[in-house]
C-alpha cells in the first residue's frame, strides 16, 4: 500500500479549502436561516410595543374619566377621600386593575401649572402591563403611567343656598313678598322636582336659579338668565371646613342681654339657657356662643355689633320679633371670617326673622342643618358688603332687600353652577 508523503496530504488539504471558499452555492439560504428567527424577533417587539402603546392609551382614558369624577366631588365639596374613592371606581370602569395598579390624588396638585389651585386636582394612574415575547430575555412587568388634571371651573355667585338633598321647596318664596337679589344666584341642592318653589303673588328678583331637581316659579319671577338651572350640579357648602366655636363654662346670668333700659354690654363668651333682648346691647368685637334655650329679641329691642359672631348650640333658636333692629357685621379675618350668625352643624332646628325687624347684617347666616325663615322686612349692608343665607332649607315670606357685593365682608364665596374641565 502507497502512502502520500504529509507535504503532499497538506498540499491537497489547502486545495480543497480555497475551493470552498470560492464556492458560493448555498450562501442566500444560509444567510436567511440565520436571520430569519432575527427579524421574527423584531416584528414581535415592535408588536408588544404598539401592546404597550394602546394600554397606554386605554389608561389615559381612565385616568381622564376618573379625574373628571373625583371633579364632580371636588364641585360639591366632598373630602379627598371620597375624591379618591370616585376616581378609583370609575378608573376601575375603564380598565385600570385595582389590585396591581397604583392611584395617587392630590387636591390641590402640588406641582404644575395648577399648583396650589383648590379649584383643581391631579390624578396619576400607574399600571403593570405583563410581557409576552420580551419576557424571555427580560422577566420583569412594563409600568406605564399616566396624569391627568381637572379644574372646576368659576360658574357664577350665589347669596342663597338651600343645602336639604331632598326637600321638596327647599327655597320657598310664597305670599305677598318681594325679595331683591339683583347681582347674585339663588341656588338649591335638593333633587325634588320643585326644589325652589314660588307660590303666589311672591316676587324675586335674582341672577340666576340653580337646582339640583327642578324648579316651579310663577310670572313674578324676575333673571337675567335665559331661564332657570335645572338638573344642575351640587353646590358646595362654603363654610364646610370650618372649625366650630366651642362652648365654655356658663356666664353668671344673661342680665347683660336682657337688660330693659340703659345699655347691655355682654363680652365675648358663653351665655346658656336663652333670653329675651328687650333693650339696647352692644357687642363687642368676638364670639358669643349662646348655648340652649330660646333667644328672642323683641319690640323695640336694638342688637349692634361690628367684628362679631353669634353661635348658636345645644338647641339654641332664635327669633327675632316686631320692630326689633339688628345691625351685626362679621370679622373678616380668622376662622369665622364672614360668618355673622352660625347655627351649630348637630341642630336641626328652625329660626325666624320675622315681624317688621330691621334686620341688616353684614356676612353669612348659616346653618348647615338648620331651617332658616325671614318673614319680614330685611335689609342687608352697604356697598362692598353683603349677605348670604345658608340653611338646611331657606324661605320667605316678607319682604328683603340684601346687598350682594361681598368685597369687603369677610365672606367665602358661594359658586353654582359650575363646569369641570380635564386641563392637563
Amino acid at each position: 500500500m502507497a502512502y502520500r508523503s504529509v507535504k503532499t496530504v497538506c498540499s491537497a488539504v489547502q486545495r480543497k479549502a480555497k475551493n470552498l471558499a470560492k464556492d458560493r452555492k448555498g450562501s442566500t439560504a444560509i444567510m436567511f436561516a440565520i436571520l430569519t428567527p432575527v427579524m421574527i424577533a423584531g416584528l414581535a417587539y415592535g408588536s408588544e410595543v404598539g401592546g404597550w402603546e394602546l394600554s397606554k392609551r386605554k389608561l389615559q382614558n381612565a385616568a381622564d374619566t376618573a379625574a373628571f369624577a373625583a371633579g364632580t366631588q371636588l364641585r360639591s365639596g366632598r373630602p379627598e377621600s371620597e375624591l379618591e374613592t370616585a376616581a378609583t371606581l370609575i378608573a376601575g370602569e375603564g380598565g385600570y386593575d385595582t389590585a396591581t395598579g397604583t392611584l395617587t390624588l392630590a387636591s390641590p396638585p402640588v406641582s404644575g401649572a395648577y399648583a396650589g389651585d383648590p379649584n383643581a386636582l391631579h390624578l396619576t394612574l400607574r399600571q403593570p402591563i405583563e410581557r409576552k415575547f420580551s419576557k424571555l430575555i427580560i422577566n420583569d412587568p412594563v409600568y406605564v403611567t399616566v396624569d391627568a388634571t381637572a379644574l372646576v371651573n368659576n360658574g357664577r355667585p350665589a347669596c342663597v343656598l338651600a343645602l336639604s338633598p331632598t326637600a321638596s321647596g327647599a327655597v320657598h318664596v310664597q305670599g305677598s313678598t318681594d325679595v331683591d337679589l339683583d347681582g347674585c344666584d339663588v341656588a338649591a341642592n335638593s333633587i325634588a322636582s320643585d326644589a325652589i318653589n314660588m307660590q303666589g303673588a311672591a316676587q324675586l328678583e335674582a341672577d340666576c336659579l340653580s337646582a339640583v331637581g327642578g324648579v316651579s316659579t310663577t310670572s313674578n319671577l324676575d333673571i337675567d338668565c335665559a331661564t332657570p338651572i335645572e338638573n344642575g350640579p351640587v353646590t358646595a357648602d362654603p363654610y364646610r371646613d370650618r372649625v366650630q366655636p366651642t362652648a365654655g363654662s356658663c356666664a353668671p346670668n344673661n342680665n347683660a342681654w336682657t337688660k330693659k333700659s340703659g345699655k347691655g354690654k355682654p363680652s365675648p363668651g358663653t351665655y346658656c339657657g336663652g333670653g329675651q333682648i328687650k333693650g339696647t346691647v352692644e357687642l363687642d368685637p368676638g364670639v358669643y356662643i349662646l348655648d340652649g334655650g330660646s333667644w328672642k329679641i323683641n319690640a323695640g329691642a336694638d342688637l349692634s355689633g361690628d367684628d362679631v359672631t353669634l353661635f348658636f348650640t345645644g338647641g339654641a333658636t332664635i327669633d327675632v320679633n316686631g320692630s326689633a333692629d339688628v345691625d351685626l357685621s362679621a370679622p373678616t379675618s380668622g376662622n369665622y371670617a364672614g360668618i355673622v350668625i352660625w347655627f351649630d352643624r348637630a341642630d336641626t332646628g328652625s329660626h325666624k326673622f320675622n315681624g317688621g325687624s330691621g334686620f341688616s347684617v353684614v356676612g353669612a347666616v348659616y346653618g348647615a342643618k338648620s331651617d332658616i325663615e325671614f318673614t319680614g322686612s330685611t335689609t342687608g349692608g352697604s356697598a362692598g358688603e353683603c349677605t348670604q343665607i345658608i340653611g338646611y332649607t331657606v324661605k320667605f315670606s316678607g319682604n328683603s332687600d340684601f346687598d350682594t357685593d361681598c368685597s369687603a365682608s369677610g365672606t367665602s364665596e358661594i359658586r353654582t353652577a359650575q363646569s369641570i374641565n380635564i386641563v392637563e
